[in-house]
């Protein structure tokens, strides 16, 4: 293993990813430690605790003793809106809830009336979730909240505890904290841009880690961002699917747009979809499988002659599916046409917005999919003859969130000049699916 080496870290809503790359992409050793979420009616929460104790479990597995003093530096970002309320130690004080969690929707409604206005950018939209979830945490757990110091996104928080300060990766401007009625001193002082080195790996951090003291810790902010860069699409008209527990669909497009993202002044237009692994978890739980949701999905889709729901328009909403499924099962449908079904329909929906999202934009010229479940072979060429474009999947799809954070690390430390350099030099195609193939 010659030259620097760069650490890429995913905290994603049911694992953490990471992994240790070199500047021209070749992986030297990679974990993923899943964590749990306490799933209910309505709460989507998990124990703070645990974001930084797989933090340091995955770091010490991906990372050999040899190779740790090769690390030159590490990039970081994770799920959001999932907000960390913490202490003056940057010790967490409330469990956290998660952006399934849908105890806000009042708190939600309530701040935006008092707003008097929709959010203006993502950085914003982030910021009325952060402040609705700490208005629901006061309204739901007041006694925990008293001793809050700062609230922090978990990406966010996990570069805190890393450097030892407190940070946040997009603005929360006052108005937003009042109509919440918080105190605006929750917010962190120092704002960065996602990409920016938020400092250095603290003597505390690097011993429980195993790293070495002083490394640049980039915040990566959200995953989401993180994905884009693993995706590997830079150039305008390049989108990509990260196929996680969530969906995030984001397509490079070019100024004046306003976009979610920004790579270095181009704006990426980036929108959660209705559905992901969480809907197929759903699903199996439904149908009373408790395998891998992998293994349900290969297993409807082993017969290549099969209906696979192209007769359906495409779900709007969880509750389409529930409905779909619900009838299924009263009429006796067989299980595995039940999942083409749900399946089929996701994945129509999901073009259609794509489609839909690109069109004032230009064509769609190539799709990457990355994430946990682009390790689903079957659904690739469906993709591509729905969207009508080249579908690529990565070398390092499951990882590629996780590469991502490298990639921030590689030009935030100018191992690498740009954002389309890395993405030349750090992503590599597996496969390939072209339209009608």
């Amino acid at each position: 293993m010659r030259g620097s080496l760069l650490l890429g870290i995913d905290l994603g809503t049911s694992a953490l990813k990471c992994g240790v790359w070199d500047a021209r992409g070749h992986c030297h050793g990679r974990a993923r430690i899943p964590y749990p979420t306490r799933i209910t009616m309505e709460t989507a929460d998990q124990d703070a605790e645990d974001l930084w104790r797989v933090l340091g479990q995955g770091i010490r597995e991906a990372v050999e003793v040899s190779a740790a003093p090769l690390v030159a530096a590490l990039g970081v970002g994770g799920h959001a809106p999932s907000p960390v309320f913490v202490d003056a130690s940057l010790q967490p004080i409330a469990r956290v809830p998660t952006w399934m969690d849908t105890r806000r929707a009042v708190d939600q409604a309530f701040v935006l009336r008092a707003l008097g206005r929709a959010p203006s950018s993502g950085s914003e939209r982030l910021a009325v979730h952060l402040a609705s979830m700490g208005r629901m945490l006061a309204r739901t757990a007041p006694s925990p909240l008293t001793s809050a110091r700062w609230a922090m996104h978990a990406g966010d928080y996990l570069a805190a505890r890393l450097v030892g300060r407190p940070l946040a990766t997009h603005e929360s401007p006052d108005e937003i904290f009042a109509a919440a009625e918080l105190s605006p001193s929750l917010r962190p002082e120092l704002v960065l841009t996602a990409g920016e080195i938020a400092g250095s790996l603290s003597s505390a951090a690097a011993e429980a880690l195993g790293l070495r003291e002083g490394l640049p810790v980039i915040a990566g902010g959200v995953d989401a961002f993180l994905g884009v860069l693993g995706g590997g699409i830079t150039q305008p008209g390049e989108a990509s699917f990260n196929l996680g527990s969530s969906t995030i669909a984001s397509i490079v497009t070019r100024p004046p747009t306003a976009g979610r993202f920004d790579l270095a002044g181009t704006p990426v237009m980036s929108d959660v979809l209705p559905f992901g692994a969480s809907t197929l978890r759903w699903l199996g739980a439904c149908l009373g499988r408790g395998d891998h949701v992998f293994d349900l999905v290969d297993e409807a889709l082993a017969d290549p002659e099969a209906d696979f729901g192209r007769e359906h328009d495409g779900f709007r909403s969880h509750e389409d599916v529930v409905a779909a499924v619900e009838r299924a099962l009263a009429d006796g449908t067989d299980h595995a046409k039940i999942t083409r079904r749900v399946i089929g329909g996701i994945e129509r929906r999901h073009a259609e917005m794509l489609l839909e999202r690109a069109r004032p934009l230009g064509p769609v010229t190539r799709l990457t999919c990355i994430g946990g479940m682009a390790s689903v072979g079957a659904l690739h060429q469906r993709r591509a003859d729905l969207c009508g474009v080249r579908v690529e999947v990565p070398r390092e799809a499951a990882f590629g969130t996780a590469l991502g954070g490298a990639m921030l690390a590689a030009v935030a430390t100018g191992t690498r000049s740009s954002y389309p350099e890395a993405a030349a030099k750090m992503v590599s195609i597996a496969s390939v699916y072209e339209p009608g193939s």
